[in-house]
C-alpha cells in the first residue's frame, strides 16, 4: 500500500501563545529558512499575510507556514487570542517540496472542523512532551508529530473521510465483523450502522456491493449457522437456540431457520442426528 508519506519529520520545537485582551500578537514580516511551521489557532482570530496571500484564521484553523516563505501575523487585541504552534524538518510528502503540506499557490489555512478536539488534544500533548524534555522525548515528539501529520493530510486530501469514515472495503469488513460477533443481540440495520458511521441506506448499499446481500441478510445467515451448529452439538431446546441466535420470537426463528434451509430446526437435528449414527 501506497503512502503520501516518502520522509517523516522531526519536530524542531512545539509551544503555546496565549494572549489576553489588548495584549496583540503581532509577528512582523519573517521566513524560515530550513523548516516550516504548523499552527493551530484555538482561541480568537489573526489576519495574516502568506507569500503576499492575506486571510483570516480563526479558532479551529491550521495554518501552514513552507520554509522560505515569507509570513506576518497580527491578531485583534479586543478579544483574547491563544494557538499552538511547532516547527518541523524533514518532511517529504509525495509530490511536493520539502517541509510542504501542498503544492504552491494552495490556501495556507485549513479548517479542522470536527477533528479540532483530536487536533487540540494532538498539540496539547506533544506540546507537553517537548516541553518536559523527559528521556526520549525527541522519539516521542517525532512520534506524535508524525500521526498530527497524517491527521493533516487527510484533512487536505480526503476530506469526505477526514471524519473518521474507512474506506468501503474496511466500512463492510467492519460492520461483517460486528455483525460475527453481535449476532445473538437483537440488532437493528440502524444498530449496525451506527457502528461504523454510516447511514443504514450507504451501508445496505455498500454491503451489497461488497458481499451481494444485505447486512440484514448477512446478519441471519450469521444466525442460522450458529443455530446449524447448536441443533448438531446441544441438547437445547429450540426455542432456547432461538433465543440464543437473536431471536426473540420462536415463530420468527422457526420461519427463517426453514426459509434458509428448507427444513425445520427440529427436523434438521433429527435428520443430522440420524444420518451420524449411520456413519
Amino acid at each position: 500500500m501506497t503512502t503520501l508519506i516518502e520522509e517523516a519529520p522531526s519536530c524542531l520545537y512545539a509551544a503555546e501563545v496565549r494572549k489576553r485582551i489588548g495584549e496583540p500578537s503581532v509577528y512582523p514580516l519573517h521566513r524560515h529558512e530550513d523548516h516550516g511551521e504548523l499552527l493551530l489557532i484555538v482561541e480568537g482570530e489573526a489576519r495574516y499575510v502568506v507569500d503576499l496571500t492575506p486571510f483570516v484564521a480563526r479558532q479551529g484553523d491550521l495554518v501552514f507556514f513552507p520554509p522560505g516563505v515569507w509570513h506576518q501575523e497580527a491578531s485583534e487585541p479586543s478579544a483574547p487570542f491563544r494557538f499552538y504552534y511547532l516547527g518541523h524538518q524533514g518532511l517529504r510528502v509525495a509530490g511536493l517540496a520539502p517541509d510542504r503540506f501542498d503544492e504552491p499557490g494552495k490556501p495556507c489555512f485549513l479548517p479542522t472542523r470536527d477533528r479540532f478536539p483530536a487536533m487540540k488534544a494532538a498539540f496539547e500533548r506533544l506540546i507537553e512532551e517537548f516541553g518536559d524534555a523527559a528521556p526520549e522525548y525527541q522519539e516521542a515528539v517525532d512520534a506524535l508529530l508524525r500521526l498530527l501529520v497524517v491527521d493533516v493530510l487527510r484533512l487536505l486530501r480526503y476530506p469526505d473521510r477526514a471524519a473518521g469514515r474507512p474506506a468501503p472495503d474496511r466500512t463492510v469488513r467492519l460492520a461483517t465483523l460486528f455483525m460475527n460477533d453481535r449476532y445473538s443481540l437483537p440488532l437493528t440495520l440502524d444498530d449496525v450502522a451506527a457502528a461504523v458511521h454510516l447511514s443504514p441506506f450507504h451501508l445496505s448499499r455498500l454491503f451489497r456491493r461488497e458481499r451481494g446481500l444485505s447486512p440484514i441478510q448477512y446478519l441471519i445467515r450469521c444466525r442460522i449457522e450458529a443455530a446449524k451448529r447448536l441443533l448438531l452439538t446441544t441438547g437445547d431446546s429450540v426455542d432456547k437456540i432461538a433465543a440464543s441466535v437473536g431471536y426473540e420470537s420462536p415463530t420468527a426463528f422457526h420461519r427463517q431457520f426453514k426459509r434458509a434451509t428448507g427444513t425445520s430446526p427440529g427436523k434438521y437435528r433429527k435428520d443430522l442426528l440420524t444420518f451420524n449414527n449411520q456413519v
